[in-house]
């Protein structure tokens, strides 16, 4: 509602100029080939309403010729235009400085929450750290023990066997704890067995996925069929070979604009088409299995009606 009150009655005349002429708006978009839609906002200086800068000079231009006018005077108004949404966006950055000033250490309370959470995390690391480099000396300490207890190894090899079980009620005397280390190098023995039956595990898993592999191809062929059925929808396919503004609408739903990029591509679905081209020589369109192609000359505005 805004928009319409601060909108002038007869922008620069044109709307004037149009009607002395007796033309109409259709008229001037059968003779241009610029959408009714972009010839009202150009006449009612509506800029917000219409494309990118690229193609709406172009529009203005010919918007112009058609009613043998200037095109400076409107081009003007759209290039001050263009700079008002500049300069809205200016004056942003100039009350960062002030602002960042004085709240300063108020914006260091947050911090600190975030500075102890690093602080404990980093802590943690380290404990895991310490804690993952701690098994490698224990094996070194276990070593040494039987370091001094290898002066009489090969004599009592066959003797702590029995002792050990002689002297089992002796719980307080001191030397009955290092045979117990000497028992210690049993356990590895019954590692070694462990890992033999590790291997034998992987080799049913590697037999699994076989049987996956059977249900997967046949599911698939009969997934990808259907999906290519599409009744009483064609397909609309549109290829950039240069910088080509496309306003479309398919059926009943609202018109969208897109600006495509050489090699870039578009893609839809629907029972009819209406198709607003900014640069005719542009684009290449396959429509109903059908490329089509030379549509006009690069810049060339060409509307189509599909099927």
């Amino acid at each position: 509602m805004t928009q319409e009150n601060t909108a002038p009655a007869d922008f620069l005349g044109l709307k004037t100029r149009r009607e002395a002429l007796r033309l109409t708006l259709k008229d001037i978009c059968q003779s241009t080939r610029v959408s009714v839609v972009n010839l009202e906002a150009i006449e009612n200086g509506e800029f917000q309403n219409l494309p990118v800068p690229i193609y709406t000079k172009n529009f203005i231009k010919t918007y112009a010729r058609a009613l043998d006018v200037e095109s400076k005077p409107i081009l003007d108004s759209y290039e001050a235009y263009l700079h008002s949404l500049k300069i809205d966006e200016a004056p942003i950055p100039e009350a960062v400085p002030e602002e960042e000033q004085e709240p300063f250490v108020n914006k260091l309370i947050p911090y600190k929450k975030y500075i102890a959470t690093g602080a404990i995390v980093v802590i943690a690391a380290v404990v895991t750290l310490a804690i993952l480099q701690q098994p490698p000396p224990k094996p070194q300490v276990a070593v040494g023990k039987p370091a001094i207890v290898a002066t009489a190894p090969p004599t009592a090899v066959i003797e702590p066997v029995n002792p050990p079980e002689q002297a089992a009620p002796v719980t307080p005397s001191a030397p009955v704890t290092p045979p117990k280390a000497v028992a210690q190098p049993v356990v590895p023995a019954t590692i070694k067995q462990a890992p033999q039956s590790l291997p034998i595990q992987p080799q049913q898993k590697s037999a699994t996925p076989i049987k996956p592999t059977l249900p997967q191809n046949t599911p698939v062929v009969e997934k990808k069929a259907p999906a290519l059925i599409s009744e009483g929808t064609d397909v609309l396919v549109i290829k950039a070979t240069e910088e080509t503004w496309l306003r479309m609408k398919i059926d009943q739903n609202p018109p969208f604009q897109v600006l495509l990029k050489p090699g870039e591509a578009i893609e839809r679905k629907g029972a009819g088409f209406t198709v607003d081209v900014g640069n005719a020589g542009g684009i290449i369109m396959q429509f109903k299995g059908k490329t089509i192609e030379n549509l006009g000359k690069s810049g060339e505005v060409v509307h189509l009606q599909l099927p």
